[in-house]
């Protein structure tokens, strides 16, 4: 799912945080997934998601010009970036950028 809560880009209507946070959280109830990503999301946002639904994450931070980019609109919900969440436990992940991107951000 694209979230777009980044706060920095004018999104859909009702991709405003708080109320995404509850759509995601009723789409993996009322899809039973085992697994869902969750990408242009915040780690705040990212955290709470993972506690109503009893799953577990792991959160990939986006580089902008060299640093972490906060999310805004409202603030203190984190990080911007992407993250995947599992009904099972996670054993591993590997957060590394990838080897070839252009431009100030770096997704990883």
């Amino acid at each position: 799912m694209n979230v777009c809560s980044s706060g920095y880009a004018g999104c859909y209507p009702g991709t405003e945080c708080p109320k995404i946070l509850d759509e995601v959280v009723a789409r993996i109830e009322a899809n039973h997934v085992n697994a869902v990503t969750l990408n242009e999301a915040c780690s705040g946002d990212v955290a709470e998601i993972a506690a109503r639904t009893g799953f577990h994450y792991r959160f990939a931070t986006v580089i902008y010009n060299g640093a972490p980019l906060s999310c805004k609109s409202p603030e203190g919900r984190g990080f911007f970036g992407n993250a995947m969440l599992t009904k099972g436990a996670i054993r591993a992940s590997e957060d590394a950028p990838y080897s070839v991107f252009s431009g100030v951000e770096q997704r990883r």
